[in-house]
């Protein structure tokens, strides 16, 4: 009797034993599953390229516009749907056209002219794997110095003044010539008005003389015509 009762008692002691060991077996197992996605999701995000470079760099000042942005990744990155924005302040873009993949670089050329102030580089790539991967850099171009023009000379310049003093005698020496040329005119003047008085006289007496050789002229054609005519008649009556 003795010994069928330590048989009963040993019958609940194995069952739990072997449920226990169900049990651990399956938390066991939930656990490598669990460590097993938890890896595949780690090495699947270690695939995705990256940004390693980038030109302009993030939060860089430039002293002068860039011409082109440039793009450097941790693998070769796809052509297809590769975008690079450069916006700035107003929304404005400032992109010249398509980007440029070359392997591991994108080059986008920009537009010339951009006026100082803040950019943002917008740009988005397919990684060597196909999934697309993103982002964003700041920077800053400076505002271009205004030009100043040299200073006009002061009237007070020592050659301004030796100019001025060595042009004076010039001056008086023109006003000299002008005052002995009006001399001369007005000394020449009255020769001038007798010279024409004498030749408007002698015009005047010419012409006062060809009325009378006109008239010696008429007399003696008319002189002429009457002798004519007297002897043309004698001839008749002979």
């Amino acid at each position: 009797m003795h010994s069928t009762t330590l048989h009963t008692t040993s019958l609940p002691t194995t069952s739990v034993l072997t449920t226990s060991l169900r049990v651990s077996w399956r938390a066991l197992l939930t656990l490598l599953v669990a460590g097993a996605m938890l890896l595949g999701a780690g090495s699947a995000a270690q695939a995705h390229d990256q940004l390693t470079d980038s030109s302009p760099a993030a939060g860089e000042e430039l002293s002068s516009p860039p011409s082109e942005v440039h793009l450097t990744f941790s693998g070769e990155v796809l052509e297809l749907g590769a975008v690079v924005t450069v916006l700035d302040d107003d929304g404005g873009t400032w992109e010249a056209g398509e980007p440029v993949i070359d392997g591991q670089s994108v080059t986008a050329p920009l537009t010339e002219g951009m006026p100082g102030g803040a950019y943002e580089i917008q740009w988005r790539v397919s990684s060597s794997d196909g999934h697309p991967i993103s982002g964003s850099i700041p920077f800053t171009v400076e505002a271009a110095e205004p030009t100043t023009e040299p200073a006009a000379p002061s009237s007070s310049d020592p050659a301004t003044e030796e100019s001025t003093s060595t042009e004076a005698p010039v001056s008086e020496d023109a006003d000299n010539e002008s005052s002995e040329s009006e001399v001369a005119q007005t000394t020449e003047a009255p020769e001038t008005a007798a010279s024409d008085a004498e030749t408007e006289s002698t015009t005047s007496g010419d012409d006062s003389d060809v009325p009378w050789v006109a008239i010696v002229l008429g007399v003696v054609v008319l002189i002429g015509l009457g002798a004519l005519a007297a002897v043309r008649r004698r001839g008749t009556d002979s």
